[in-house]
């Protein structure tokens, strides 16, 4: 009878998303009720420095960036007092807030931190140490997001040089690289070259992460974009989907990276003309955007922009304005006038008002 009930209302997937999603928010505020109470109890030592930095990652996996930044802060604050500046873990501390501030979309910054934690990187462990790989690493993250490729692509092989020497091509540090430089091949159109590069890093994560990893899963999507961009839409969303099914049973409905896959898998109907079900799944990925990013991201921005080319090739002009125009406050602010993606926009919205 209970479990008649239960899938003639909610259904047992809903039911055990919803319980999901009570755990982790319980498992998360569980997680800062230690963290105060530890602050009051050692809130100057070493000891609390590495508890911060432990709920900073656990925050920063959750999405919750600005309240990792947070706790961050409070490491840093503590471990530039008590091992000063040219200390290894003074470092990696920087890399977490850099890591932070990418995916709110605050670029400098990241460089910022970045450029701080590979100087002390490199005057204490020198050039060829994994610390130093995960900054150029990062740093060429930073970059590949402001659309300067080449830049990205030298930074990302500065890094690969270093994790192959040191830590080996089966290692998560060399898979993020391998991610990292398909991603910017992605972006230049070498589509084949980009696939190489995903299998290289999805054969490091099967055997070191396995298939039931976030990080497994955002390379499923990953790929699934270049099928997309090749016209393969069937492997694009099988991909897309075995990206969806980890998202939601390890991070939930509400993180970014589940709204990331929503996206895409709009810009997979999109191609087509399936413009009813790409709106839906825009929808989706708007409403967590703005729920955990908030309105002021590139990532915002970016499906802002991708609902208005919808409305605007179902003839929707005026819908298609007013998304593209928030769209392009967006990314000025946040990617400036001359990124790609804001001279694009700003195209499409004159030549709308031009057909007025």
């Amino acid at each position: 009878m209970i479990f008649q009930t239960v899938e003639a209302t909610v259904g047992f997937a809903e039911l055990n998303g919803r319980i999901k999603a009570k755990l982790r928010g319980w498992c998360l505020e569980q997680a800062l009720v230690a963290g105060r109470a530890r602050e009051v109890e050692d809130g100057e030592g070493a000891g609390f420095a590495d508890f911060c930095m432990q709920i900073g990652r656990v925050l920063y996996d959750f999405g919750q960036y600005e309240q990792a930044l947070e706790y961050h802060g409070k490491a840093l604050k503590i471990r530039l007092a008590t091992l000063g500046e040219e200390h290894l873990d003074t470092a990696n501390t920087l890399i977490g807030m850099a890591h932070a501030y990418i995916c709110q979309g605050q670029y400098d910054k990241a460089l910022e931190y970045h450029g701080k934690a590979l100087t002390i990187s490199l005057a204490t462990m020198g050039e060829a140490h994994p610390s130093t790989a995960r900054t150029y690493t990062g740093m060429a993250l930073v970059y590949d997001n402001q659309g300067e490729y080449e830049q990205a692509l030298e930074y990302y092989g500065k890094a690969l040089t270093i994790s192959l020497a040191t830590v080996g091509e089966a290692h998560p540090d060399t898979a993020a690289t391998y991610n990292g430089m398909a991603g910017v091949y992605d972006s230049q159109g070498q589509y084949e070259q980009a696939l190489e590069y995903y299998g290289k890093d999805l054969k490091i994560k099967l055997a070191t992460l396995g298939e039931a990893h976030p990080d497994t899963a955002t390379t499923y999507n990953n790929m699934a974009s270049v099928y997309k961009s090749q016209g393969q839409y069937e492997q694009a969303l099988e991909y897309h989907g075995k990206a969806l099914t980890i998202y939601l049973a390890t991070l939930g409905e509400a993180h970014p990276a589940t709204a990331i896959t929503y996206n895409n898998m709009a810009l997979v109907y999109d191609k087509p003309g399936q413009y009813e079900q790409a709106l839906e799944y825009y929808g989706k990925a708007l409403t967590i955007y703005l729920a955990t990013l908030g309105e002021a991201h590139p990532y915002t921005a970016t499906t802002y922009n991708n609902m208005a080319s919808v409305y605007d090739k179902q003839g929707q002009y005026e819908q298609a304005l007013e998304f593209y125009g928030k769209a392009l406050q967006i990314q000025l602010a946040t990617l400036g006038e001359a990124h790609p993606l804001t001279r694009q926009v700003q195209a499409a919205v004159g030549r709308l008002k031009a057909a007025r």
